[in-house]
């Protein structure tokens, strides 16, 4: 399929501290920004450094994010406040903001995305996935521009002594983008980014194959992985086979 220029944007993990988070969230603009999920303030961030400005008709922007936020700030204040005051205490608004669809609803309001809005499930190759979907939404007229973003929160300090997926790992929030269809600023090198079905080719990563220890996260690790594996390259590949297993990155090296 035809490739599609794309640019990277990538933020560095957050650690789970209150003060940081605090900040990033004031600092956002995101609506009812103390409501929602860590993981749309991060995501927030990344779409807006991919889109480097870029103005782009609403109607023709698409987002897609693979979202992953267990026992995310939001989830924990309605559940913990639910048991400490019962029924009476909980406050309906915060409701909406602990499904992970309140993500990629909170990001598209923020940059005005009005063509479609998409929240997957953090599984296997899930960055991939979302890439794929985005190239898609472009290659069938649906948009022009398509932003890809994996958002993960982490879980809040009170959650801590429940961690048991990956003992001895302190959990870290962050947020990777890429947005398709991108226009290029003076002397920027873009990435030239397209999606294939065929899963045999040469040269095919799998992506559940990395993941760095520092985030304690699948969906962040393998989305950094891929992303640190794109901004060394020229033109990169997602194989996406579907229902029929996990998606793969190829990438061409500059010298070829």
């Amino acid at each position: 399929m035809t490739g599609h220029v794309a640019r990277l944007s990538v933020l560095t993990p957050r650690p789970d501290c209150a003060e940081p988070r605090a900040q990033d969230i004031k600092a956002s603009g995101l609506r009812h920004a103390s409501r929602q999920s860590y993981a749309a303030v991060l995501g927030l961030a990344a779409a807006q450094a991919a889109l480097g400005g870029q103005v782009t008709d609403p109607e023709r922007l698409a987002l897609v994010v693979a979202v992953e936020q267990p026992q995310s700030g939001p989830e924990w204040t309605f559940i913990e406040r639910q048991i400490q005051g019962g029924w009476k205490s909980l406050d309906p608004l915060r409701f909406p903001a602990t499904l992970p669809s309140a993500v990629s609803a909170a990001i598209a309001a923020a940059v005005q995305s009005k063509s479609c809005a998409f929240s997957i499930a953090a599984g296997a190759g899930a960055w991939m996935r979302a890439i794929s979907l985005a190239v898609r939404l472009i290659e069938d007229d649906r948009a022009d521009v398509g932003l890809a973003i994996a958002a993960a929160d982490a879980p809040p300090p009170l959650a801590a002594a429940q961690r048991t997926i990956y003992p001895g790992i302190s959990p870290m929030a962050g947020a990777v983008a890429i947005c398709l269809g991108a226009e290029p600023r003076p002397d920027e090198a873009l990435l030239d980014v397209s999606i294939a079905d065929d899963v045999n080719g040469s040269g095919a990563v799998p992506v559940e194959a990395a993941m760095p220890p520092l985030t304690g996260s699948l969906l962040l690790g393998q989305a950094y992985a891929a992303a640190d594996a794109m901004s060394r390259v020229r033109s990169a590949t997602v194989l996406d086979p579907g229902c029929r297993g996990v998606p793969f990155l190829r990438v061409a090296p500059l010298s070829g």
